[in-house]
Parts: C-alpha cells; structure tokens; sequence
C-alpha cells in the first residue's frame, strides 16, 4: 500500500474568511438599514442636509460602533482600554497614519468621502463633534443628524473595521458591503472586493 502523500498546501497557504466577526455582522446591518433608508431619502448630494429621526437612530449607532473599533485598534498595540477621544486617536495614526487619507465611495454621489482627514491636524472631524452635539444635546443639535454627517460616520467606520480586522489577520469577510466602496489612500490597507467574499488584502 503506498504512503499517503503530503497536501500540496498548508493550512497557513489558505485564506482567512472572517464569518462571525460581531463588528462587522453590526456594520451589515447598519449598512441594511442604510439601504432601507434610501427607500425614502435618496442618497445623493442633493439630500445631505436633509435629517429625520431614521438618519438621528443610525448616526449615533455608526458613530458610537466608530469609537469602540478605534479603541480596540488601539487596543491591539497594547494601550489603555479607557481610552479618551485623543488618546485612542493618537495610538491609531501613531500605527496606520494612512488612515487621514482613506476615502470611501458611494455609487450616488459624486465625490468619494474621505472621513478621518481631520486626523492628519490632529482634530476631529466636523462629523465627529456633531455625533457628540446631537448625542448630548438633540432638542439644539437635532438638524446634524442629517445624511452627510451618517454618510461619513458609516464611512469612517468601515475605514476603521479594515484596519482592525487586517491586523488580526483576516483576508475575507462575509457578506461584502453592499453600499459603501472602500477607495484609495489605505497604503497597505487598499481593498477590493472579489466574488461573493470582500478581500481585504
């Protein structure tokens, strides 16, 4: 009886597919009722402006899901979990300064949003400072939880969930996004989707 012959590939040659990452399984479905809204708000530069309780309920998720996937990043290169806004900030661009210049493109608008820019001056973005208005003083605040300001919060996150699910080694995750189109300005972190899986190499 002949010796079994060794597997032409290791475990190791295979790719990492991500299924049942809870940060990216959250960010799917953000993305879903995103598409929802778009039902009644058209996602176009004619309509940023435009705010309702629907775009309030999913800015304030997407921002708040942006702050924890920063911290872990940051987390990941061994700082304090109780991170402040300017702590965890600076332990990310300290690691992936790429990240300023990260854009994210939407098939009805007309120019790619680049969310984390104000990174680079070491400031945080417009839309950043309106979570926190609309967040602790809505009655004021209520008309910056408007489609511009969700449309980079969901950017900004997605920019963020590349960064930390490659640092944990993972190559494809399921299912892809099926809105936001990740661009150029990643350095290393440049992505594209194949098939039915998102690549993230």
């Amino acid at each position: 009886m002949s010796e079994m012959t060794e597997p032409s590939q290791q475990a190791s040659d295979y790719p990492v597919i991500e299924r049942n990452d809870r940060h990216w399984t959250h960010f799917t479905y953000l993305e879903a009722d995103l598409r929802g809204l778009s039902r009644f708000i058209e996602l176009d530069e004619a309509n940023l402006q435009v705010f309702s309780y629907e775009c309030a309920r999913l800015f304030l998720a997407a921002a708040a899901e942006a702050e924890v996937v920063a911290k872990l990043i940051a987390n990941q290169d061994g700082s304090d979990g109780a991170l402040q806004v300017k702590e965890y900030r600076a332990a990310v661009m300290a690691r992936h300064p790429e990240i300023a210049g990260a854009s994210v493109s939407l098939l009805t608008l007309t120019t790619p949003i680049i969310p984390w820019k104000s990174w680079a001056d070491d400031n945080s973005p417009d839309w950043w400072k309106a979570y926190n208005e609309v967040k602790h003083a809505r009655a004021e605040s209520f008309a910056q939880a408007n489609l511009s300001n969700l449309l980079h919060a969901m950017a900004g996150l997605l920019v963020l969930l590349i960064v930390y699910l490659r640092r944990k080694g993972v190559q494809f995750v399921l299912p892809p996004p099926a809105l936001l189109v990740p661009g150029t300005g990643m350095g290393d972190f440049d992505v594209m989707t194949i098939g039915p899986a998102f690549n993230l190499m």
